[in-house]
């Protein structure tokens, strides 16, 4: 328990260096690809720098308290200019339509955060995607072909995760207008997920919310 709350105890240390950078929690997952910095250097080396921190900041022996060490010169920084980059889908979605490079940022997975309660509708195959907190609403998630998916006039469907994954939302979106809404036409030829370098993946199938029932 010591050991734990030790580690907890620089977990947080480490969070208040970075808290600059958690303006946009709200509207990323960035904080995740933070947490998993922290506990990356957070090894035995670190624990004992950060405990000495807090030995001379207690002891009042400095006129000016300590720097709070840092795992390498500059992590700061280094992290911040890293992880200050996220998804913009209308970014993505112009450098597809124009074939340039796709933008840099950084992608984040992670598992969807929701409490799984009740059976999956029973006349339909779909994974159980949980219960929407604001509304209470039962979610049913499947995975479908490109042609099964449900469009509405704009393109846009509900693709699972699409914040986190923009780039292939945005190529599946582009494809169905490129072909005027003819969904065999437009999936007939293979689908690549966009890629910096060679071609990407093939987009086979993806997760969608095909149904939400009142509970």
């Amino acid at each position: 328990m010591a050991c734990l709350e030790s580690n907890l105890h620089i977990h947080l240390s480490l969070l208040q260096v970075l808290k600059r950078l958690e303006k946009h929690r709200e509207k990323t997952h960035l904080h995740h690809a933070i947490d998993a910095v922290v506990v990356a250097c957070t090894d035995n080396g670190m624990i004992h720098r950060i405990t000495n921190y807090h030995r001379m900041k207690e002891s009042n022996k400095y006129r000016k308290a300590p720097a709070f060490p840092q795992p390498w010169d500059n992590f700061r920084d280094d992290l911040f200019g890293h992880i200050n980059t996220w998804p913009r889908p209308e970014k993505i979605l112009q450098a597809l339509n124009s074939n340039q490079p796709l933008p840099h940022y950084m992608m984040v997975s992670r598992m969807a955060r929701h409490s799984v309660t009740g059976l999956a509708h029973k006349e339909t195959i779909m994974m159980h995607g949980g219960v929407e907190e604001n509304s209470g609403r039962t979610i049913g998630v499947k995975r479908v072909a490109l042609q099964d998916i449900k469009f509405d006039k704009n393109g846009d469907f509900l693709m699972v995760n699409k914040d986190t994954d923009p780039a292939t939302y945005e190529a599946i979106k582009t494809r169905f207008l490129q072909h005027n809404g003819n969904q065999k036409k437009a999936f007939a030829e293979p689908l690549y997920k966009p890629s910096k370098k060679d071609k990407g993946n093939p987009i086979r199938r993806v997760k969608v919310e095909v149904e939400r029932i009142h509970i």
